[in-house]
């Protein structure tokens, strides 16, 4: 039997006597703090509507791409390439749903990596694929060849991108041991344990893996870029160029600062760790998607008045392949 003593609307312990024999616990831990916590702050409650926003957000906009399919500023853009990075960005918003700071379990450990692993390589993927089809176009033109890339193609290399980190995840999960690791910091305050989601060494070995790839991916995506920027003096670049090039940019600077997080995350406070690991996160989808398709939904009328200017210089690329055959042919 326990004696309770109520002081200013806090609860503290002041029984039985034989406390008096054992070393007095200062200060007197409250009593909700003597039991585990796995009710959302509203922290973690604000920053998971914010999520959810963003994937409504995110699934809008993909609506409006099916509806618009057959518009030319939506066709010119490669509904593939629109709909894989608006997925990746939804797998990613949802990552941050699955890693609060109370309530974890096991299956958000097992979870999160999927959701945030498939929907990088989906998000920075189909920008690779949309500059790497850019690029060919381009270099193309300068060696005055007749360039057909399809959005079978840009599907398919972005399917081939994923499936490493697919088979990545599998081993993880099936071999990497996943579990929740509880660090406690203070035995007599049950509430303010932390809780993890750690692997063994073969979860780990694989995590490097997956983060040495995903760098290689952005490396050779920003090869791309600089050889784009090469050929820009040569040849006009048509905005959407620069706009790609900002959203690589973009998604590359908040993973890396998320990475940090991650792995310093035991050292940093709990809450400071969530809050910015969250954000990070969330900015690297987000403002990647509001930028692409900023123009998309506000100026997509103006646009379809004028003629696209990737398919001006395709028309004008054709042309010169033709007259260059007749002349050969005279």
């Amino acid at each position: 039997m326990l004696l309770h003593q109520v002081i200013n609307d806090t609860r503290y312990v002041v029984g039985p006597a034989q406390a008096s024999n054992i070393a007095p616990i200062l200060p007197i831990p409250k009593w909700d703090e003597r039991h585990v916590v796995n009710d959302y702050s509203s922290l973690e409650i604000a920053i998971i509507t914010i999520s959810f926003i963003f994937v409504v957000i995110s699934i809008s906009i993909g609506v409006f791409v099916i509806i618009q399919m057959d518009e030319k500023i939506i066709r010119y853009s490669s509904p593939p390439f629109l709909l894989s990075l608006l997925l990746g960005s939804i797998f990613i918003y949802v990552s941050v749903i699955a890693s609060p700071i109370h309530g974890l379990t096991l299956f958000f450990c097992h979870l999160r990596p999927w959701l945030l692993g498939i929907g990088f390589f989906l998000l920075f993927g189909s920008l690779f694929v949309r500059n790497w089809r850019l690029y060919q176009i381009y270099s193309g033109s300068k060696k005055l060849q007749q360039v057909l890339i399809t959005n079978s193609v840009l599907a398919f290399i972005i399917f081939g991108i994923c499936s490493v980190e697919i088979i990545l995840l599998f081993i993880y999960s099936i071999f990497g041991e996943v579990e929740i690791k509880t660090i406690i910091t203070d035995p007599y305050r049950p509430s303010t344990h932390r809780y993890m989601c750690k692997s063994n060494d073969i979860g780990l070995t694989v995590s490097i893996i997956s983060v040495i790839y995903g760098g290689l991916v952005v490396l050779f995506g920003l090869y791309n870029t600089i050889l784009i920027k090469r050929l820009q003096d040569k040849m006009k670049i048509i905005d959407e160029t620069k706009v790609i090039f900002f959203s690589m940019y973009n998604v590359l600077f908040f993973s890396i600062l998320a990475l940090v997080v991650i792995v310093e995350e035991e050292i940093m406070s709990e809450i400071l760790a969530y809050v910015l690991r969250s954000i990070f996160i969330l900015l690297a989808a987000f403002i990647t998607v509001i930028r692409l398709f900023y123009s998309k939904l506000i100026f997509s009328k103006k646009y379809q008045k004028k003629q696209d200017p990737l398919l001006k210089h395709s028309h004008h690329l054709n042309q010169k392949v033709k007259n260059l055959r007749l002349t050969k042919c005279n």
